[in-house]
């Protein structure tokens, strides 16, 4: 499985210093991106639009969310749904204060993976031909990362004991999901989503299902046929951002 092979190990309890962008080449140095040949537009976006193609998309990146909830289930709760609970802190406020703790981690955590090098890195491989919508594609791909990291899950059957902790904490607090989320549980749970993008069908599944949802995407083989090509850099760069990441919630939940 790709994931057990990439080459920066995740040492996030023990190192706590951010590499600087130098840092993360030089991780990466001697890794060649594949050139995606004759480059396609997907969709018709338009180049000088401003806002994130991925601005109202549910994003499907579930499985690294629920890890960095750090085993607390309103937290849990709030991070799974934050998509769906959109506005200012008055929307935030209807709900009970651990799950607005979950919902705030959650926009947190999306404005510090937007910003990250090893991420805008990784967009790059995709941008070329997902336009806008690579930082949707490189999401998804990096839960595919986050179900192969032995340091989390160093066996399929522990990845299945989380995923169903996952739905049976949620599942206990489905009266406080946000309007639209239910469905979303129902079908992570019928199909299993967290413990399938531990697999390479799991992941082909997950970038279909963003096809279906972002107006602009035609074809996902794509990005199937980039991460398989680009496996090891993308590897080298999840292994970056994910230490940083668990820091950075630490840091956030000790300020919360």
């Amino acid at each position: 499985m790709l994931g057990r092979g990439y080459p920066f190990a995740f040492f996030w309890q023990k190192t706590a210093a951010k590499p600087s962008k130098s840092k993360i080449l030089f991780l990466c140095e001697g890794y060649v991106r594949s050139e995606p040949g004759a480059e396609r537009s997907i969709g018709n976006t338009p180049k000088n639009k401003k806002k994130s193609a991925t601005l109202g998309l549910i994003i499907m990146n579930y499985l690294g969310h629920a890890v960095l909830s750090m085993g607390d289930a309103e937290l849990l709760c709030g991070n799974m749904m934050g998509d769906f609970v959109k506005g200012g802190r008055a929307n935030i406020e209807r709900y009970a204060p651990g799950i607005q703790r979950g919902l705030w981690l959650h926009r947190h955590i999306d404005t510090f993976t937007d910003g990250h090098e090893a991420i805008r890195e990784a967009k790059r491989i995709f941008s070329p031909v997902y336009g806008l919508y690579a930082g949707a594609v490189v999401d998804t791909v990096m839960d595919f990362f986050v179900g192969n990291d032995e340091a989390l899950f160093a066996s399929d059957e522990a990845l299945e004991a989380f995923a169903q902790e996952v739905y049976e904490r949620l599942g206990g607090l489905q009266a406080s999901f946000a309007p639209g989320f239910e469905p979303y549980y129902l079908s992570m749970l019928q199909h299993n989503w967290l413990a399938q993008y531990r697999y390479e069908h799991g992941l082909r599944q997950a970038l279909n299902g963003l096809m279906r949802k972002a107006r602009h995407i035609a074809e996902m083989d794509t990005a199937y046929t980039l991460l398989m090509d680009n496996r090891v850099l993308l590897g080298a760069l999840y292994g970056v951002f994910i230490k940083d990441v668990f820091n950075f919630v630490k840091n956030d939940l000790g300020r919360g």
